[in-house]
């Protein structure tokens, strides 16, 4: 089996795609900081805490940090790496819609520098290829449609998390360039497992669904509002299948059903579930922010509000090639959703008002 190099490994998407790696029988490395205040086989533990004594000798916690030239991780490590690494995914991000863009260059951009100069250091070894996690909301705020190979359309970024990611990419064409073999996958929206809906973090969507269920926004900006939405088993299961089969070098993934869920759908279903009252939903240009509080404008930035709601984010040249390989990215239904949300309930992150 193949000896993979892991960022992010604590991280929401990062963790799961550690367990399915180990529970496949891969090694792993995992690029770790020393001040994390996240420990790995805690997260392998919240996956699959019955699997954790077969998997847990398979990976190997490599001290460093992406923002750190070389990633801080010393010459014999470097030398012993070059001789075992077969591919790196690249998991690691700072995905906070709040924070300052310069926090956020510092990692998604100059961090995913780091990585891939570290990549090209290593690559005389058994380095065959980089995979990259980058977003889907490198769109911006194209209006259009965004396909696979799209990027540079023009459009300007709603966040610094957006403009971050868009400008990693960037990076990764000059790398391209240089022989590396780089792919990149664009997740959507990510929510947790869809069979138990576990998530370790409740953001999102979620950050959203408490505030309507606190009944904060008697009127709400998400009518006529598209989602794309995979859950994390789908979407690491999907990759995991790519990258096994694919032999085009320097390819760019949209892993998601090509389906989209309107918003005003999702607080719907939720308000039957939660007890709470329905917002009344308007369109974004009806919307009069002026007439909020404060606090109700400090909570509705940086939420669904900042997503374009006029690019058409296609998934077909991914989906027909996962469909070639006879796996299908199931659609996110009522039915997953409602796994989610009771998760949610069971974690005391969201009251329900009705039995």
């Amino acid at each position: 089996m193949k000896t993979i190099f892991l960022t992010g490994g604590t991280g929401f998407i990062g963790s799961y795609l550690l367990q399915t790696l180990l529970l496949k029988g891969y090694k792993v490395f995992c690029l770790v900081r020393k001040d994390s205040p996240k420990n790995i086989l805690n997260c392998l533990e919240f996956w699959n805490k019955r699997s954790l004594p077969k998997i847990r000798n398979n990976f190997e916690i490599i001290n460093g940090d992406i923002r750190k030239s070389n990633l801080e991780i010393n010459s014999q490590d470097t030398l012993r790496l070059r001789g075992q690494i077969d591919e790196i995914f690249h998991c690691a991000a700072g995905t906070n819609l709040r924070e300052g863009f310069l926090s956020l260059k510092q990692v998604n951009v100059d961090g995913t520098f780091n990585i891939l100069s570290f990549a090209e250091k290593i690559s005389e070894g058994r380095l065959r290829k980089v995979n990259y996690f980058s977003t889907v909301y490198v769109c911006g705020d194209y209006q259009g449609k965004f396909m696979e190979d799209s990027l540079d359309m023009g459009q300007s970024f709603n966040t610094s998390y957006e403009k971050t990611k868009f400008l990693a990419e960037k990076q990764i064409d000059l790398f391209r360039k240089k022989g590396l073999w780089i792919d990149i996958y664009r997740p959507p929206i990510v929510l947790g497992e869809s069979s138990s809906g576990k998530t370790p973090s409740f953001q999102s969507i979620f950050q959203a669904i408490h505030l309507f269920n606190m009944e904060i926004f008697d009127v709400y900006p998400a009518k006529d509002v598209p989602s794309n939405i995979i859950c994390v088993d789908s979407l690491v299961n999907a990759i995991l299948l790519i990258n096994e089969f694919s032999k085009e070098k320097n390819c760019t993934y949209h892993p998601f059903h090509e389906t989209t869920i309107l918003f005003e759908e999702m607080i719907y279903i939720a308000s039957k579930y939660l007890g709470y009252k329905m917002p009344k939903l308007v369109r974004r240009e009806e919307f009069k922010i002026g007439n909020l509080s404060a606090i109700q404008r400090r909570l509705l930035e940086n939420t669904i509000f900042t997503f374009n709601p006029s690019t058409s984010i296609s998934s077909i040249k991914t989906m027909q090639g996962l469909r070639s390989l006879n796996f299908e990215i199931p659609r996110f239904d009522e039915n997953t959703f409602l796994r989610l949300l009771k998760y949610s309930v069971d974690c005391n992150f969201i009251k329900r008002k009705t039995r």
